[in-house]
């Protein structure tokens, strides 16, 4: 019996994410941001050539960081010591606080997108999220209580029908929800746009770390400016180590 023939309800597609789009909501993120944080002014005009030369290249939020430019560390440690301490301690906690609302929307993206695929049967569902299609067969095995990297479950999930993907999802107390093709779109938007803001302030709080590193303040006095524990703020000190 085949998997996934015709769509019990729904569209049978989705449009795929605007990838122009997206790389637009994740730059006004990202300004918006490092204006927050006093790295741009307030209201600045997001695609001057002077933001953008100190802004630079905004990447993927779990990507690694490329080497900040100068433009964007003397941005970032424009003013007075108190004033660069302030500064991150502010970006820390913007840093912790986005990173709480980037789990909540990802969340929400998965139990919309789950539902969509195992309940609704709606195919290529991957392009909607702009993931690779490897990462969202990984994210829907999880979501159905099975290990990814088990090959039983693999084959499993490979080889289910329809019918048993569905009650496989009900089983693993996922949530048939109605409507769920509506909301997807804006629910990625958010996702989108909340991973950007986490990783501009975090981008921030970390070349302050480096700035400030050692002449200003020693590692305790960072930890105590950031909240974060020994091992991660070394860590951010020395990005290029790599533990054995």
């Amino acid at each position: 019996m085949p998997r996934r023939v015709v769509p019990r309800s729904g569209p049978s597609r989705l449009p795929a994410l605007d990838a122009d789009l997206a790389r637009r909501w994740r730059w006004q993120a990202t300004v918006e941001v490092l204006a927050d944080l006093g790295v741009l002014d307030p209201g600045v005009d997001a695609d001057s050539p002077d933001v953008r030369a100190v802004v630079g290249e905004v990447g993927p939020a779990r990507g690694r960081p490329a080497p900040e430019s100068a433009r964007f560390l003397a941005a970032v440690s424009a003013g007075s010591t108190d004033d660069v301490k302030a500064r991150l301690s502010a970006a820390a906690q913007r840093t912790s606080r986005e990173a709480q609302v980037e789990q909540a929307a990802n969340q929400a993206v998965n139990r919309l997108a789950l539902s969509l695929s195992l309940y609704d049967e709606v195919p290529v569902l991957y392009k909607s999220l702009g993931v690779a299609q490897p990462t969202w067969r990984t994210r829907e095995i999880r979501g159905l209580g099975l290990d990814p990297t088990a090959e039983a479950d693999k084959a499993w999930y490979r080889d289910a029908t329809s019918a048993e993907l569905s009650e496989r999802a009900r089983s693993a107390g996922l949530e048939h929800v109605a409507g769920a093709g509506e909301q997807l779109p804006e629910a990625v938007r958010e996702l989108i746009t909340t991973q950007a803001r986490w990783a501009g302030a975090r981008r921030v709080r970390d070349a302050l770390i480096r700035e400030l590193y050692p002449e200003q303040c020693n590692q305790p006095q960072l930890q105590a400016l950031t909240g974060l524990g020994q091992a991660q703020v070394w860590q951010i000190i020395n990005p290029d180590f790599r533990q054995r």
